[in-house]
C-alpha cells in the first residue's frame, strides 16, 4: 500500500509536468486535407447584399464537406475583413475538439493580400487551451481549442483556414446525424455543404424555408448530397420571436429511422446500474415511511433538487452516458441526465412508476416537426405516474415549491420518454401558471400634497419560485432599493416607512412581499400652472404586457409562459370624487383583459385581471394584437385631475390675488411717474445747439428697449397669465414648503410688473431724448442683471429643481450679464450720448409743438448699419418652461 502511494504520487507529478506538452502532442496535427475533399476557389464568390454586411467582416466561402465512412468532418472558410473590427474578430483562428474521441487536422492557415498567400500556419504561434464554454453553466466538457492570434493582418486581407475533425459521438453507434442553417444573419458569398454516404445506408434529408436544391451525384460505391449555393443574402429575424422559430433555411440529415430508432438509441445509453445503496438506500427508506404516496413524491424530488448540486464533467463518455444513482447521490452532484435519474431511481423504490424524459429547452415545442435525431434533446427530467396521473417533474429547479399537480415544471413541448414510454414523442401537460395578486393603497392626505402607499404582492406558481429565488439571492437592503425606486419612477420620490418584507407560505406555495412608503409629493402641477394631477397605473400588469414596436414583423412574437394578474388600487381621497363607474374588455390571441372603475364615497377603487394562455401571436395575427395591446396599455392608467376654478376649492390667497396685481400696477405706474420727474440738466459741454438724433449704434439698444416690453409682457400672460399667479400657484402646489416659495412668487411678480413698466417708460423718454435716460438705461441693464442673479441664487436656495425637476436655464442670465457689461459703460462714457439726450422734462414743456422737427431728423452719415437687437432678458426663464412655471 506505501509503494503504491508513491507511484501514485510521482504519476500526479509527471503528468503535472508532462501535460501540457502531451496536451499540445494529441490535440491536433498538421497535415493535408483528405483525398475526398473537393477544393473550392472562391475568386468568383460576390455578395450583392452589401447593406447586410456588419462587424467588419465579410464572409466569401463557407465549406462544410462530411465521409460517412471515415467519421470525418471538412470545414473551410474564407473570410475578408473590411475594417478595424473586422481585423479584432477575423484575426484570430481557433477550433476545438473533445480528444477522448476526436482528431483534429490542421491544413492550411494563411492570409491573402492582393492575390499573395502569405502562410500563417506555423506550429511557434499555435497555442492550446481547455476553455470550457459552459464553465458558468457549471458544466466542464473536457474539449479542447487550438487558437492562433496571426501577425501581420491589415484591413482588406482575406483570411482563409482548412482543417478535419475526424471522429463522432461514441454514443450513436457510428450513424450520422447533423442540422445546418443554409443561411445566416450575414450575407455568404458561396455556401457548399457535401456528405458522402457510403453504399448501404440511408441518410433521411429534410430542409425547411426557402433552402437551396439539393443535387445527387452516384459514384463508384457513394452517393454525394450537395447543397451549392452562391450570393445568399442574410436573413433578418425580428426581435421577441419564440426560440423554436428558425427563418433561417435550414438542412436536417439523420440515419436514425425514427423516434423508435431513437428511443432504443437512449434506452441503451441510460441502462446503468440503478440500484440503490448505502446512504441513498436509508434515506429511499425513510421516504417510504411517509404514508402517502405523493408526500414521498415531494420529498424526493425536493431531497434531490436542494441536496445534489447541479455539476457535470461531461468529457467523454460521461457527456452522454449519466452515472450510476449512487454514485451520483454519494457525490453529491450531477447534470441533469444524473439527477433526473437518481430521482427515477428514488421514486421506483417507493413504488412510483418514473421515467427519464429527453426534451429540448428552447425549441421543444417543434420537436415533432423534426427528424429523429440524437442533437434534438438538451435536457432531461422525469415523468412518473400515479394513479393514472402524470407528473412532470425537473429535478435541477431549486426553490421550486408546490406539491404534486401544483409544482411548477416548464412547459418544454415535446418530451421522449425513456423505458416504458411509447415510440413517439408525447406533448407535456403542465401546469406552468404563474399567478400574482397586488393590493395597493394610496392614500391620499390632501389634495396636491403627499399620499401614503402600501402594497402588498402574492406570487404563486412558478412565480413563486422565482421570488423565492429572488430573495435567496439577493440582500434585503439591494431589495429595498431596487423596490422603492420602482415606486419612485411612477409617483417622484419615496420614503421608506416600512421595511421590505418577504414571506413564503409553503403549504399553498405563496411568496407575498409587502412595501410601505410615503410619497411627498403625489400630484403633478400640468402646464397652466393650476391644475393638479394624480396618476395610477396598474404597473403590475404592465410589466407583463408585451406590446409590439410595429404591427408588421416577419416572426411570431414571443408572449412568454402563461400568466395571470389581478391589481386592484384603492384610493382614499380626502374628499368625494366626481367619477363614473366603466368597465373596459379586450379578449383575443391568448389574452383576456378587463378592467372596472368603482367608487365608494371618498375611495376610488380600479381593478384590472389580465390573463396570457398562449405563449406566441403567429404572424398573421400581429396587426390586430398589435391594436389590442395599445388599447390596454392606454388603459392602464387612472387620472386624477383637480383643477381649483372647476372643483370650487379656495385658494388662501384667491381671494385677492388678483388684487395684489392690481396694487402692484399701480405702485409700479407711480414709481414710473416719480421717476418720469427726474430731470437732470444736459452735460455742459454739449449744449442743445449740438444735440444729435438717435442714430449710429443706438439704435442697437432702442431696438431692444422697444422689443423687451413686448417679450415681457407675452411671457407674463402665456398660459393664463401664469406669472400673475405665480404665488398661489407655488403655495398650492408645493404647500409642504411653506411661505418660502410664497414669497419667492410675490417677488417674481412685483420684479415683473415693476421691470414691465419701468420698461415702457424708458422707451418713452429714450425718443423723448431726455436727460434722464443715460442714468435710467444705466440702472435698467443692471437691474436686469442682478435680477436674474437673485433669482438663481433663490432658485438654488429653495432647490425649485428638485420640486419642480425642472434645471434652471442660465441663457437669460449670461445674455443679462453680457448686455450690462455692454450698454453701463457705453452709456456712462459715450460722448454720442450725451450729445443726444440733451432734452429736458421742462424744455418740452416750454418749447412749441414742432420746433425740434430739424433735430429729430434722421442723419444717415451719422448712423451704424442696423445690427441684431440685445433685449432686455426678463426675469426667470420664459412660462411656460422656466423654473417660475411649476
Amino acid at each position: 500500500m506505501h509503494c503504491s502511494r508513491i507511484n501514485s504520487v510521482l504519476a500526479l507529478l509527471m503528468l503535472s509536468l508532462l501535460g501540457p506538452a502531451l496536451l499540445k502532442a494529441q490535440s491536433y496535427r498538421i497535415g493535408a486535407a483528405p483525398d475526398w475533399v473537393i477544393q473550392h476557389d472562391a475568386a468568383d464568390a460576390f455578395i450583392s447584399d452589401t447593406a447586410c454586411i456588419s462587424g467588419g467582416v465579410e464572409y466569401v466561402l463557407v465549406d462544410r464537406q462530411y465521409d460517412l465512412a471515415t467519421h470525418a468532418a471538412y470545414y473551410n472558410q474564407i473570410v475578408k475583413l473590411t475594417t478595424a473590427d473586422g481585423l479584432q474578430e477575423g484575426a484570430r483562428f481557433s477550433a476545438s475538439v473533445d480528444p477522448s474521441f476526436q482528431r483534429l487536422t490542421l491544413h492550411s492557415l494563411r492570409v491573402i493580400r492582393n492575390g499573395k498567400i502569405l502562410d500563417r500556419l506555423l506550429p511557434n504561434q499555435l497555442r492550446t487551451i481547455q476553455q470550457e464554454k459552459d464553465m458558468d453553466a457549471y458544466l466542464y466538457d473536457g474539449s479542447i481549442t487550438v487558437v492562433s492570434d496571426l501577425q501581420d493582418v491589415r484591413v482588406g486581407d482575406l483570411v482563409e483556414y482548412a482543417y478535419t475533425v475526424t471522429g463522432w459521438d461514441p454514443t450513436d453507434d457510428g450513424r450520422f446525424h447533423r442540422k445546418m442553417d443554409l443561411a445566416f444573419s450575414l450575407p455568404v458569398g458561396y455556401c457548399y455543404t457535401r456528405i458522402i454516404v457510403p453504399a448501404g445506408r440511408t441518410l433521411d434529408v429534410r430542409t425547411t424555408g426557402h433552402a437551396s436544391a439539393e443535387r445527387t451525384v452516384q459514384k463508384s460505391g457513394v452517393t454525394e448530397h450537395i447543397w451549392d449555393t452562391k450570393d445568399i443574402p442574410c436573413v433578418t429575424v425580428d426581435d421577441g420571436a419564440p426560440a423554436w422559430f428558425n427563418a433561417h433555411p435550414s438542412l436536417e440529415v439523420s440515419e436514425f429511422k425514427d423516434v423508435a430508432a431513437l428511443k432504443a438509441w437512449a434506452d441503451k445509453l441510460f441502462a446503468v446500474d440503478m440500484r440503490p445503496s448505502g446512504e441513498l438506500a436509508e434515506r429511499i427508506q425513510r421516504l417510504k415511511e411517509l404514508p402517502d404516496t405523493l408526500a414521498r413524491m415531494d420529498s424526493a424530488t425536493a431531497m434531490v433538487q436542494r441536496e445534489v448540486r447541479y455539476l457535470g464533467f461531461e468529457d467523454g463518455i460521461g457527456a452522454y452516458r449519466p452515472h450510476p444513482p449512487g454514485a451520483v447521490f454519494d457525490q453529491r452532484f450531477g447534470d441533469c441526465k444524473d439527477k433526473s435519474l437518481l430521482l427515477v431511481s428514488m421514486l421506483r423504490s417507493c413504488g412510483i412508476q418514473a421515467e427519464p424524459a429527453l426534451v429540448n429547452s428552447s425549441s421543444g415545442l417543434r420537436l415533432n416537426e423534426q427528424l429523429p435525431r440524437p442533437g434534438m434533446f438538451d435536457h432531461c427530467i422525469v415523468k412518473a405516474t400515479h394513479d393514472g396521473t402524470t407528473y412532470w417533474l425537473d429535478a435541477t429547479m431549486t426553490n421550486n415549491g408546490g406539491h404534486a399537480s401544483d409544482r411548477y415544471t416548464p412547459d418544454y413541448g415535446y418530451a421522449l420518454v425513456l423505458g416504458s414510454g411509447g415510440n413517439e414523442l408525447e406533448r407535456m401537460s403542465v401546469n406552468n401558471t404563474g399567478k400574482i395578486q397586488i393590493l395597493e393603497r394610496l392614500k391620499v392626505a390632501a389634495i396636491g400634497t403627499s399620499a401614503e402607499l402600501t402594497a402588498e404582492v402574492k406570487y404563486s406558481g412558478r412565480l413563486a419560485d422565482a421570488m423565492r429565488n429572488t430573495f435567496a439571492n439577493s440582500s434585503l437592503s439591494d431589495l429595498e432599493r431596487k423596490y422603492s425606486d420602482y415606486y419612485s419612477g411612477f409617483y417622484g420620490p419615496c420614503e421608506v416607512l416600512s421595511p421590505l418584507s418577504g414571506t413564503f407560505d409553503a403549504a399553498r406555495n405563496i411568496f407575498t412581499t409587502k412595501e410601505h412608503y410615503r410619497i411627498p409629493q403625489a400630484w403633478d402641477t400640468l402646464n397652466d400652472g393650476r391644475t393638479l394631477q394624480l396618476v395610477i397605473t396598474a404597473t403590475g400588469i404592465r410589466d407583463y404586457l408585451v406590446v409590439p414596436t410595429t404591427p408588421q414583423r416577419n416572426a411570431p412574437l414571443y408572449l412568454g409562459q402563461p400568466v395571470d394578474i389581478k391589481q386592484r388600487i384603492e384610493v382614499s381621497l380626502p374628499e368625494e370624487w366626481n367619477a363614473e363607474p366603466s368597465t373596459q374588455r379586450y379578449g383575443g390571441y391568448g389574452v383576456q383583459y378587463v378592467s372596472s372603475l368603482q367608487v365608494q364615497d371618498r375611495t376610488v377603487i380600479y381593478e384590472i385581471t389580465y390573463n396570457v394562455d398562449s405563449s406566441q401571436v403567429a404572424i398573421a395575427d400581429i396587426p390586430a394584437f398589435y391594436a389590442q395591446q395599445k388599447s390596454i396599455s392606454n388603459d392602464l392608467s387612472y387620472n386624477f385631475t383637480w383643477t381649483p376654478n372647476v372643483q370650487g376649492a379656495r385658494s388662501p390667497f384667491r381671494a385677492f390675488s388678483w388684487g395684489f396685481v392690481l396694487i402692484l400696477i399701480l405702485a409700479a405706474i407711480g414709481g414710473a411717474i416719480a421717476v418720469n420727474r427726474y430731470d437732470p440738466p444736459a452735460d455742459p459741454a454739449f449744449p442743445r445747439a449740438s444735440h444729435e438724433g438717435i442714430g449710429g449704434f443706438l439704435f442697437l439698444p432702442a431696438i431692444g428697449l422697444c422689443l423687451s416690453p413686448l417679450l415681457r409682457g407675452y411671457q407674463m400672460l402665456a398660459d393664463e397669465a401664469a406669472i400673475l399667479r405665480l404665488p398661489e400657484i407655488l403655495h398650492m402646489a408645493y404647500p409642504d414648503q411653506g411661505w418660502s416659495l410664497l414669497a419667492y412668487g410675490v417677488f417674481a411678480q412685483a420684479y415683473n410688473i415693476g421691470m414691465l413698466v419701468f420698461n415702457v417708460l424708458l422707451v418713452i423718454l429714450f425718443f423723448k431724448r431726455r436727460t434722464s435716460v443715460p442714468l435710467l438705461v444705466k440702472v435698467f441693464y443692471s437691474a436686469v442683471a442682478l435680477g436674474l442673479m437673485l433669482d438663481a441664487f433663490l432658485y438654488a436656495l429653495l432647490d425649485v429643481e428638485q420640486l419642480s425637476g425642472l434645471a434652471y436655464s442660465t441663457n437669460d442670465l449670461l445674455r443679462a450679464i453680457v448686455s450690462a457689461a455692454i450698454w453701463v459703460p457705453v452709456f456712462h462714457l459715450s460722448e454720442r450720448v450725451k450729445r443726444t439726450f440733451t432734452l429736458r422734462r421742462s424744455t418740452f414743456d416750454d418749447v412749441p409743438p414742432g420746433a425740434w422737427t430739424d433735430m429729430e431728423t434722421y442723419r444717415p452719415g451719422n448712423a451704424l448699419s442696423p445690427a441684431t437687437p440685445v433685449p432686455s432678458p426678463s426675469f426667470g426663464h420664459e412660462p411656460p418652461t422656466g423654473p417660475l412655471t411649476p
